[in-house]
């Protein structure tokens, strides 16, 4: 039953349908976010999970600052196939700087009221990928 909805509200400029659609395209996308296992990642101040399967290119942190402050914290990732040295690729576009893995840490700093979801980067740069071994 559709007559309740705001029709008048489908429109191109309407932020919060880009926005739900850029979600509902991001987890078409990515395996781990619809059929995945879930793992907490441990943050004081960060709400952030990890979603994998048996597949490391499948895996995803999502991370969500529920503050209104900014907020850096060093997240430890429980997930041995994630190598050290690692490139994260961010999905929405919200994140502005590169990341990588070092030791299962991953170092981020949030914006207020942001989220952002990170995905390794196994693509070979120069014939060469830190994952060679687990992809």
């Amino acid at each position: 039953m559709r007559a309740p909805m705001c029709w008048d509200k489908v429109t191109k400029d309407n932020e919060m349908l880009l926005w739900t659609l850029k979600l509902v395209a991001t987890r078409k996308q990515n395996r781990a976010l619809r059929i995945g296992e879930f793992k907490t990642v441990h943050s004081s101040d960060l709400i952030a999970f990890l979603r994998y399967t048996d597949k490391v290119e499948d895996a995803c942190i999502i991370v969500v600052n529920p503050k209104n402050e900014s907020v850096k914290e060093q997240l430890m990732i429980p997930y041995s196939k994630l190598m050290n040295m690692g490139n994260m690729v961010e999905l929405l576009g919200m994140y502005p700087a590169q990341l990588r893995i070092s030791a299962s840490y991953l170092a981020v700093e949030m914006a207020p009221l942001s989220i952002a979801i990170f995905k390794p980067n196994t693509a070979p740069t120069n014939g060469y990928t830190t994952y060679k071994r687990v992809v």
